[in-house]
């Protein structure tokens, strides 16, 4: 038996309420191809873990290079108003600071009412002139040279140990010794932060599983070849440094 005219409207509805897909897309846009979509799902915000506690270290990175195009001042503020925006509690927000950053709650929210309720210009002062100076392997290129094959060296071994911390060591006492001079304090020189993030520029990262550091690309044999002659470069070369 036929359906009649109002049985075909209402089965019509039904059926595009259960759609899985957008009834307001057009046609072409439906029949999209497989790859497509796998692509679309590869692309969802859960295909990466960012309650994993590597993210903070990562965010710490991302904050150490932020910081260095900007005053940190400005990003750290910032950083804070979006967290109490967002209804985090003063201690969470204290101890996700605290956790990559160098700039306590309490300055952060100092700075926080100066930007909000006090005079812009006041809050921007800081920013304004001062002295330009050159990076520090602007001054030092020998200790960029240095720490860079100590890092190659390090990261194309089977099972390497080597971290941030390790590099930050190395490069402080390579520091004290081109200088001639004797270290009083325990401070380093450069911070495992900053040499965290010569790591990445030099293409070395964190493998998930060892957390060690892995060289991108070192198995390849021309890669593993190159490295073997830059190291070799400094080994034959002792004396001059």
């Amino acid at each position: 038996m036929p359906l009649s005219k109002r049985k075909a409207h209402n089965r019509n509805l039904l059926s595009k309420r259960w759609c899985t897909g957008n009834v307001f897309d057009k046609p072409s846009q439906q029949q999209s191809s497989s790859s497509e979509d796998e692509e679309f799902i590869n692309l969802q915000p859960d295909t990466i873990d960012f309650t994993n506690k590597q993210i903070s270290t990562d965010i710490g990175d991302l904050y150490t290079l932020c910081a260095q195009q900007c005053h940190p001042k400005a990003l750290s503020t910032m950083i804070y108003m979006i967290l109490r925006h967002l209804n985090l509690s003063w201690r969470d927000t204290d101890q996700f600071l605290s956790s990559f950053g160098r700039i306590g709650i309490l300055t952060c929210h100092k700075w926080a009412k100066t930007f909000l309720c006090k005079d812009f210009n006041n809050f921007i002062s800081e920013n304004r002139g001062g002295k330009h100076t050159d990076g520090f392997y602007d001054v030092f290129p020998e200790l960029e040279i240095q720490g860079r094959a100590s890092v190659v060296n390090a990261c194309s071994q089977k099972s390497s140990s080597f971290k941030a911390a390790d590099l930050a060591t190395f490069i402080d006492e390579r520091y004290y010794k081109i200088n001639n001079l004797k270290k009083f304090a325990n401070n380093l020189i450069r911070s495992i932060e900053s040499c965290r993030l010569n790591i990445r520029r030099w293409d070395g990262r964190h493998e998930a599983n060892s957390n060690c550091l892995y060289f991108e690309g070192h198995e390849r044999a021309d890669v593993i070849a190159h490295q073997k002659e830059f190291i070799q470069h400094f080994l034959s070369r002792k004396a001059e440094y």
